[in-house]
């Protein structure tokens, strides 16, 4: 597969330099990807497409605004799967387990660790929904690249 894709970009190379060196065609009438090149003389080796400054945006640069706020976004999910996964779940599993405990001894006060873990499950809900909605954010400003 990699042996095709290298072929046929080599002759998409091939094909722009002959439509740049032809002397019938002016560059001004030039369409799709041959349009570059007059703008960039640098696009007439092998590797066009990921070097033309003007030319298509680059998925694979890590710098570009594109990428940058593709990965904080994606860094921000992750995080939130980490969340829920490694504090959410332990913290629920350990109330119902306190809860179950209250309700086979009704006359004991409730212990110290259910207003820990109450809290706990205030804070950790609405921290995991601005997660959320801040690599929602990123996301959709990185469709403005």
């Amino acid at each position: 597969m990699l042996f095709w894709f290298q072929s046929d970009l080599h002759s998409v190379s091939f094909r722009l330099r002959q439509a740049a060196n032809s002397s019938s065609k002016s560059s001004q009438g030039l369409r799709g990807p041959c349009r570059y090149l007059r703008s960039s003389p640098s696009c007439l080796d092998r590797s066009w497409p990921l070097r033309c400054p003007d030319g298509p945006p680059n998925q694979f640069n890590l710098v570009s605004p594109w990428s940058i706020f593709v990965t904080i976004g994606a860094s921000i999910g992750i995080t939130m799967f980490f969340v829920v996964f490694f504090l959410f779940t332990p913290t629920a599993n350990s109330l119902v387990r306190v809860i179950k405990q209250m309700q086979q001894n009704p006359q004991q006060p409730p212990p110290a660790e259910f207003k820990i873990l109450q809290k706990r499950l205030a804070v950790i809900p609405p921290l995991g929904v601005t997660l959320l909605l801040l690599a929602e954010v990123f996301m959709v400003a990185a469709a403005q690249f």
